[in-house]
């Protein structure tokens, strides 16, 4: 077969990440291809045409890398301590967020030196993050900044959440309930169900009968007195 006087020799031609090694034949329609190798070692045939025209550079490994470049900034991406940075930002910045309302909605932000990653993971890392343990605000009402935030275990997050019963002095009573051996089914079943006050529901022995207003000994008349408080409210 006479060689196409028309074609233009590419071998040895360098186009983005390819080489040229050799002619490598023809399309059915007659466009040439060439035998390519790319700078990580893939070797393909690639038509002329796209090679002069830009359109193929790379087996495409060039994409590949910038995409894993832009996902793996900090090679943490998917880790749990990222994925908590990011649901953090996601509370207090998505309205989109199920958890919206009771952060963003009201206020909560994130400060802007947790803004990036790299900032907030340094910072957990030096404050005692765990895998079993996740970000607690110190003061509920206030914003995720270093001063305010803290890792703890899912009971001392349950404690401080601002629904929990409180006493004055800012103690959940589930924490006085459990210094005194009170479980805390317990707890919640004396002061839902059973319309106890919290100090009483908290400190009051197991097995030991609740002493009424009108027959409660001297010895728990400060629990009485307390009690009688509560129900006129």
């Amino acid at each position: 077969m006479a060689k196409n006087p028309r074609l233009i020799d590419l071998s040895g031609r360098s186009f983005g990440r390819w080489v040229v090694l050799a002619k490598a034949g023809n399309k059915p329609r007659g466009a040439a291809l060439w035998l390519c190798r790319c700078e990580c070692g893939v070797e393909r045939a690639v038509l002329g045409g796209d090679l002069r025209s830009g359109r193929s550079a790379s087996c495409g490994c060039a994409n590949r890398k910038r995409l894993g470049d832009l996902r793996r900034s900090h090679g943490q991406t998917g880790q749990r301590i990222y994925r908590a940075w990011q649901n953090m930002r996601r509370r207090c910045g998505d309205p989109r967020n199920p958890r919206y309302p009771s952060y963003g909605g009201r206020g909560i932000t994130v400060c802007a030196a947790w803004s990036k990653f790299e900032p907030f993971r340094d910072w957990a890392l030096a404050n005692g993050y765990g895998d079993t343990l996740s970000i607690e605000r110190i003061d509920v009402d206030g914003n995720y900044t270093p001063e305010n935030c803290a890792w703890a275990d899912a009971k001392t997050q349950s404690r401080n959440r601002r629904f929990v019963r409180k006493t004055p002095d800012g103690v959940a009573w589930s924490a006085v309930a459990e210094a005194h051996g009170i479980p805390g089914r317990v707890l919640i079943n004396r002061i839902n169900s059973g319309g106890w006050p919290p100090e009483m529901a908290a400190t009051w022995p197991l097995g030991k009968r609740r002493p009424s207003a009108q027959n409660a000994r001297d010895d728990a008349g400060r629990f009485v007195a307390r009690e009688q408080h509560y129900w006129r409210r």
